[in-house]
């Protein structure tokens, strides 16, 4: 029991440090170009997996229809979601851009009612109606002007929440090797990243601390 508290209590931690990490990288770094390198490592970090386990061996299984349905889950869950997510984290503090980020488990629950038919409880509405009521709390008191940036800021960060949601409930209905739907989909970010982010953004060069970062956020994001 006492190692699953330590398992629980590290896993908590870990995903704490992701904000702020992020943050700190995108202050120096095109949002794009962090999201592309990062994934690059989260592709690395799942093919070492999958080489160390064999799992790599079930690659030949999967049909193009399958490696599309990943590659399409990746772009919406993962993509969309990440080059929202860091959007918003760029524009508001990491505070905030995390709290309205985990709306994803409300956004999870409706998206289960209306494509797995899932029963709403009351509960459940209670829930959610609470959590609606804080981020009305954080947005309307965060003591920052109200410029547009804010505000799409805000937006950006429920959006990506959305397709976070969806995305868990889509891939809920596929029955892939995780380890491997998740490099496939990994492999997709860095490549979307990569090819916006050369039309959109001014890529700059990554220096030792920024690449320990990209590490960081690539591997524990896994």
């Amino acid at each position: 029991m006492k190692k699953n508290y330590t398992y629980a209590f590290l896993t908590v931690f870990i995903w704490a440090t992701m904000a702020a990490s992020a943050k700190l990288l995108l202050s120096d770094i095109p949002n794009l170009q962090a999201l592309s390198v990062s994934s690059v490592f989260s592709f690395l970090f799942l093919l070492l997996m999958n080489l160390k386990t064999k799992a790599l061996r079930e690659v030949k299984k999967y049909s193009v229809k399958d490696y599309s349905t990943m590659a399409g889950l990746g772009f919406l869950g993962l993509f969309l979601y990440n080059a929202l997510y860091y959007y918003g984290l760029d524009e508001l503090g990491a505070q905030d851009a995390c709290i309205l980020n985990y709306l994803w488990p409300i956004m999870l629950v409706i998206f289960s009612a209306i494509i797995l038919k899932e029963k709403l409880t009351f509960i459940k509405w209670i829930a959610m109606l609470c959590s609606f009521v804080g981020i009305i709390i954080l947005s309307v008191g965060s003591g920052k002007a109200a410029d547009g940036n804010t505000y799409l800021g805000m937006l950006c960060c429920v959006i990506a929440a959305a397709c976070y949601g969806l995305f868990s409930v889509l891939n809920v209905k596929t029955n892939y090797n995780p380890n491997i739907s998740m490099m496939v989909m990994w492999l997709t970010v860095a490549i979307c990243a990569a090819v916006l982010g050369v039309f959109t953004e001014v890529w700059v060069p990554i220096t030792g601390v920024q690449w320990l970062g990209m590490i960081w956020l690539g591997v524990v994001v896994v």
